[in-house]
């Protein structure tokens, strides 16, 4: 009997495998809790405790509505990269190089030997770039940069190379190194030190809701005070006991339950409130009941096989059966009268 229960598990393994491929397709992108959250023809399978609607065909992809067959390629919009289909609707794409080619001698000659800081400009070939500006390629990407080794472009004036300019703050200064790229320094006066009582107001951490940048008390709303965190400034709580949660005021200790329903956050003071999360957004299915021969079996129970002889099994939807030889008598006993 025990090599029967271990036979019929083995079946019922490769049962419940057959409808998950052993890795997550990079075209799953759908959220799922169960098999009736996806489409027709997609299974919910779980990768790493995430699980996402996934095809159960291995042998078929879909591009542009079209089927693709197992080990088949297509040719993407690019007219250069190929992706063969792995089953599942999963693609594996290759570049070979041809959408990023290198470029000639001539157009290399006049590129700079670092990609300047301003040069953000995809590009193919110089016919994708702007006048004066030449197809450059660095660590295998192209973008479009200025050929004038000597000058630089600051609010549409030119400057010359060595020259610098003053940005908004009043206190950056930039430099002009060519090809239109600068060079930017910063001497600590956009980001002033506070006074001592200033800094005596704020918490030693930086709360995660601070995100709004100050360099004064007077560029934060009341309430609020100009707190320095790693060289940066922001706009922090000065109530050591109190946060505001959506316009409502939680006292330090506290804890909220948040839109979800399911993440706790509890005041740390400081309008800072600390969240966990224990799983309950995507919880595990729960085990699906089966249906044998037309009778509904609870997850988890046995019965009697249509043969009688072999034992059936209920796991999560599916049946699994052990495979016993079964040996039916032709003929009845008889019986002795004594």
């Amino acid at each position: 009997m025990t090599l029967a229960i271990l036979t019929a598990l083995i079946c019922l393994a490769h049962l419940l495998a057959a409808t998950c491929p052993p890795y997550r397709p990079l075209t799953a992108r759908q959220g799922c809790q169960t098999n009736s959250d996806c489409q027709s023809g997609k299974s919910c399978c779980g990768y790493r405790g995430s699980y996402v609607c996934v095809s159960t065909d291995p042998n078929t992809c879909v591009h542009k509505g079209k089927i693709v067959e197992k080990g088949k390629s297509v040719l993407l919009e690019d007219n250069c990269s190929t992706c063969e289909c792995r089953g599942y609707d999963d693609f594996l794409c290759l570049n070979d190089g041809c959408y990023w080619p290198k470029l000639p001698a001539n157009d290399i000659a006049r590129c700079p030997s670092y990609r300047p800081l301003t040069a953000k400009q995809w590009c193919r070939t110089n016919s994708d770039c702007p006048s004066g500006k030449s197809c450059c390629s660095y660590s295998g990407s192209n973008v479009c940069v200025s050929t004038d080794p000597n000058t630089c472009i600051h609010k549409g004036k030119i400057v010359e190379k060595g020259k610098s300019v003053l940005l908004e703050d009043n206190c950056s200064t930039c430099e002009c190194r060519g090809y239109d790229d600068f060079l930017c320094l910063n001497d600590a006066c956009y980001w002033p030190k506070l006074p001592a009582n200033d800094t005596s107001r704020c918490p030693q951490y930086r709360p995660l809701t601070a995100r709004r940048r100050c360099r004064t008390e007077s560029d934060c709303p009341s309430g609020k005070s100009c707190c320095t965190y790693f060289g940066s400034k922001y706009c922090v709580s000065t109530d050591p006991n109190t946060c505001n949660y959506e316009g409502a005021i939680v006292k330090k200790g506290q804890s909220i339950v948040l839109k979800d329903n399911c993440s706790t956050c509890n005041c740390r003071g400081y309008d800072d409130l600390l969240c966990t999360n224990d799983g309950c957004i995507w919880p595990k299915p729960l085990p699906r009941s089966c249906v044998y021969k037309g009778t509904a079996r609870r997850h988890g129970s046995s019965f009697p096989s249509v043969d009688g002889c072999n034992t059936c099994f209920c796991s999560n939807g599916h049946v699994g059966c052990t495979l016993m030889t079964c040996f039916h008598r032709r003929f009845p006993l008889r019986q002795t009268i004594g």
